[in-house]
């Protein structure tokens, strides 16, 4: 894979959605598209018959040459298209397929494993514009003709580059059950962080919702790609790790959380005050500070860290537990205590 840095912004690009909290709120309207939801990275593809293709993400990083990329310019090149810009969500997959959250993404793209990126999946939702013309015609057209092109010398779907899953109701009110089928499909069973609704006047977000009550255990100085956070430097806490407790008082780490609000990130900062150890990742603190976590899914298999604490800790082996997809921080929960009850590992069961 051969990758560099541009000018080009494509923020422009980016859909203005809305979110709704249930599919149960989609709005009447007579025509609704609905179409799984990829936690990628949003980017732009543009295809040059006789050039090289690439994409590039929002902040200006491209990239090119890698086996996704490759399947979907050899499609192309079977058309009578000369150039193409494309919308598409670039994210990962684990080896039966199974969609993964964006940290797993940006591990296969920038690891050093590069076998790797056979997992890095491209998943089209959008037709910008053909032979540098701007694409006018509706939504439906554009994924027909994306469903056209994105296909083997047999006719086959390809392998790792599509147009996302989608349907297509020409009326909400009659297919209730069918929108439950397709958020039931993709989202529950086939793992995609939920789904968007275009209707004839806006465009939608919506993803399940669960919580968990968590305690914070350490303090994050770097990111999911291993570099000092933007934030460390003001003095402010952007993400921490958190962790449940078992039966025998034993923490098991849950993940990292995201802190979003400035003062939030503010107030942890003063969780200096509670440190108990430090090492080039993190800074432990004394787990007292209970917080709710709001996520989307949980992922059962990882392999968490087991910890034991009496004034510092001691690292204990681990275990078979959950990841949770898209955690981000909800409220303090000071009527909680650090307990196994208040803590409790049931609170994320078969991931709901």
């Amino acid at each position: 894979m051969l990758e560099g840095k541009a000018e080009e912004n494509i923020d422009n690009l980016k859909p203005k959605m809305k979110t709704l909290d249930s599919i149960k709120d989609i709005p009447m309207e007579p025509y609704v598209i609905i179409m799984a939801k990829a936690d990628g990275e949003f980017t732009k593809l543009h295809y040059r018959r006789n050039g090289e293709t690439t994409t590039i993400n929002r902040y200006g990083h491209w990239r090119t040459d890698f086996p996704a990329l490759n399947e979907l310019t050899q499609a192309l090149d079977r058309t009578n298209v000369q150039e193409a810009e494309i919308l598409v969500e670039l994210y990962a997959v684990d080896a039966s397929g199974y969609p993964l959250i964006l940290p797993n993404f940006i591990h296969a793209i920038k690891g050093s494993d590069k076998s790797l990126l056979e997992r890095v999946h491209i998943g089209v939702w959008d037709l910008v514009s053909v032979n540098g013309v701007p694409v006018t015609q509706d939504y439906e057209w554009k994924l027909d003709e994306l469903k056209n092109w994105l296909r083997t010398a047999e006719g086959h779907r390809l392998e790792r580059a599509y147009v996302l899953p989608h349907i297509i109701f020409p009326s909400r009110a009659e297919h209730d059950k069918s929108i439950r089928d397709f958020w039931n499909l993709w989202v529950k069973i086939s793992g995609y962080e939920g789904v968007v609704v275009r209707t004839a006047s806006d465009i939608y977000k919506i993803k399940p919702i669960r919580d968990v009550d968590a305690v914070i255990i350490a303090l994050n100085k770097v990111d999911s790609t291993g570099h000092p956070t933007k934030r460390w430097v003001e003095e402010k806490v952007s993400s921490v790790r958190v962790a449940l407790m078992d039966q025998k008082q034993t923490f098991i780490e849950l993940g990292d959380c995201t802190i979003a609000n400035p003062e939030i990130q503010s107030a942890l900062w003063k969780l200096h005050d509670l440190k108990v150890s430090e090492d080039h990742e993190r800074i432990y603190v004394k787990p007292l500070v209970i917080i709710q976590i709001q996520y989307t899914s949980a992922f059962e298999g990882s392999f968490c860290k087991r910890w034991k604490y009496h004034n510092q800790y001691v690292e204990a082996g681990s275990c078979a537990f959950f990841k949770l997809r898209n955690p981000r921080f909800m409220r303090f929960r000071s009527d909680k205590k650090v307990c196994p009850e208040d803590l409790r590992l049931e609170q994320i069961k078969d991931g709901e």
